[in-house]
């Protein structure tokens, strides 16, 4: 990584430090090579709204927003698998 000033960049080629995301110090099984997690970390830094937070701002101006059933949750759809989920882990969802 190279320096200018106050701003700090990497030359082409380098890539990001050792231990970054999905940067060859993380290993194989690590909750960080999750790409939903670093999605959420990443949203966590830059304030990102939460779906919880749109979906009361939305609400609050005349949206009509229908709740999602706990059915419609745990099925996901045929977009999540979590049949590799434990009943504890099924009802804490």
């Amino acid at each position: 990584m190279e320096r200018h000033g106050s701003e700090s960049y990497y030359v082409v080629g380098e890539g990001p430090p050792q231990g970054s995301f999905g940067g060859a110090g993380v290993p194989d099984g690590d909750i960080r090579r999750n790409l939903a997690f670093r999605n959420l970390t990443r949203a966590r830094m830059l304030r990102l709204a939460t779906g919880q937070k749109m979906a009361a701002f939305l609400g609050g101006r005349g949206v009509p927003l229908t709740e999602l059933t706990p059915a419609q949750i745990e099925d996901g759809q045929g977009r999540a698998a979590l049949g590799a989920l434990t009943p504890v882990q099924r009802s804490t969802l």
